[in-house]
């Protein structure tokens, strides 16, 4: 089977429709367009780690994942159809730290370990789980305060928005 019908059964199996296969655009083409509730993903289906380093990118050791990212950091693989390896690095990167910093409301940052790691609060502004605080006390303290974070999903939640 071909890596890119995997790529689009796997898609399929996490929920998302499919709108768009091989779509070309000024740019070059996207393999895989598709969307779940608000999330939009836009999928370039590659095969190279596997002729590279003899396996799937996320089968592959710790070093040789690094190695295969190291490549395309460095523009090392030849044939990229046309886009430019470091491109497709800096892409990968930019998305995945956005995933590890955004609201879990848009499907990134699960159990909101990207907030806890950084301390960044979210929407909890000194009072969302009864610390009892108040954004002024927050901002005049001469003592840092670490809050629990809460995504916008609680927010709207709690505030009945959400329904």
């Amino acid at each position: 089977m071909l890596a890119e019908e995997r790529a689009a059964q796997h898609v399929r199996k996490h929920g998302f429709a499919i709108l768009a296969r091989n779509f070309r655009c000024r740019s070059g083409e996207l393999d895989i367009v598709a969307r779940r509730e608000g999330l939009l993903v836009i999928a370039e289906v590659r095969v190279r780690s596997n002729s590279a380093y003899g396996g799937n990118f996320e089968t592959l050791s710790a070093a040789n994942q690094v190695a295969a990212l190291t490549d395309l950091a460095n523009n090392k693989p030849t044939s990229f159809n046309g886009l430019v390896p470091s491109d497709f690095f800096n892409e990968v990167f930019f998305m995945t730290w956005c995933g590890f910093l955004m609201d879990p409301l848009w499907g990134g940052n699960q159990g909101m370990v990207g907030w806890e790691l950084t301390g960044f609060n979210g929407v909890n502004m000194g009072n969302f789980y009864g610390e009892g605080m108040t954004t002024k006390q927050l901002m005049v303290s001469t003592t840092p305060t670490r809050l629990k974070p809460a995504s916008l999903a609680q927010f709207q939640q709690a505030s009945g928005a959400g329904t």
